[in-house]
Order: structure tokens, then C-alpha cells, then sequence
């Protein structure tokens, strides 16, 4: 469950470092910042839609529990969080302070 939650949500390219030939220079660069990144909760925060379908709610909770890491949890929020990006902003921006 945790590799597909990775391969789903482009986790897993980021563990390894790995990038394609077509993404930005930008998305290869994130990728090499984060990989090997150890998560805990001074630098991470899960946030999750009740209504994505694409990765269960469960395991979101799950990875991030055995990290110690925050869940918040959006209330009417799908996998892309369509009409929800204020709520995002928001969420980051308390969580950043």
C-alpha cells in the first residue's frame, strides 16, 4: 500500500531522486532537494480531501503516523482539491508560520 501510495501521489520519484526528460527544470530540481528527506513534523504536513478516491485517507494517515506527522484533513476536497486551492493556501500558510 505505502509504493502505490508513493507511485500514485510522485513520492516515490522524489525518494529516489529521479526525474524524466520532459518535466521542468524546476520539477527536477524539487525532486533532488527532497530525496533522502527524513519526514517528521518541523518540516511536513499531509494534507488530504475526504473525497479523493485516488489515494484512501487511511493510508495518508497511516504514513503519516508512523512519522509523526500532521494530517489535516479537507472537508469536501477530491484528489486535486478543485475549488479548494484557498484552503490549501491557508492551511500552509498557518502550518509555516
Amino acid at each position: 500500500v505505502k509504493q502505490d501510495m508513493y507511485e500514485i501521489t510522485g513520492l516515490s520519484d522524489i525518494m529516489r531522486g529521479s526525474t524524466e526528460a520532459d518535466e521542468t527544470a524546476t520539477a527536477q530540481k524539487l525532486k533532488g532537494q527532497f530525496a533522502g528527506m527524513i519526514h517528521d513534523s518541523r518540516n511536513t504536513v499531509v494534507i488530504h480531501g475526504d473525497r479523493d478516491e485516488t489515494v484512501p485517507l487511511s493510508d495518508s494517515i497511516a504514513w503519516a503516523a508512523s512519522r509523526e506527522v500532521p494530517v489535516v484533513v479537507v472537508p469536501g476536497g477530491e484528489h486535486f482539491f478543485h475549488r479548494k486551492l484557498h484552503i490549501l493556501r491557508e492551511v500552509v500558510a498557518r502550518w509555516g508560520r
